[in-house]
């Protein structure tokens, strides 16, 4: 009898040790945030899977947006966010155009008016 009953105990404990764990809140990449509903989660279940997205003025590069928690960690994320092309404005009428700052989504251009 003490034999099973040290068994039982045994059994639960191994069951209770095995029992999956929760994951904190996930860090994204730089430029990047979670998606969906999972924005107002701080933790999150084991087998849970998660999505990032890239900021706005940014686009993703490459790799996986999804990571799943599994016994208390996250999996790699490995997307990639850089910042988008904006592309030249175009003509201006009687005036140029200095792109030296550049045409990504924050830089800044100088448009300068003709004389006259």
């Amino acid at each position: 009898m003490a034999a099973s009953f040290l068994l039982l105990l045994t059994s639960v404990g191994l069951f209770l040790s095995a029992q999956a764990q929760d994951c904190p809140r996930p860090l994204g990449g730089p430029n990047m945030g979670l998606k969906g509903d999972d924005i107002l989660l701080e933790t999150f279940p084991n087998g849970k899977k998660v999505t990032f997205a890239c900021d706005v003025g940014y686009e993703s590069v490459g790799g996986s947006a999804s990571i799943i928690c599994t016994a208390g960690n996250w999996s790699s994320l490995r997307m990639k966010c850089e910042r988008r092309s904006c592309g030249p404005i175009g003509d201006v009428t009687n005036g140029e155009v200095d792109y030296s700052g550049g045409i990504q989504f924050g830089d800044k251009l100088t448009v300068t008016c003709n004389p006259g």
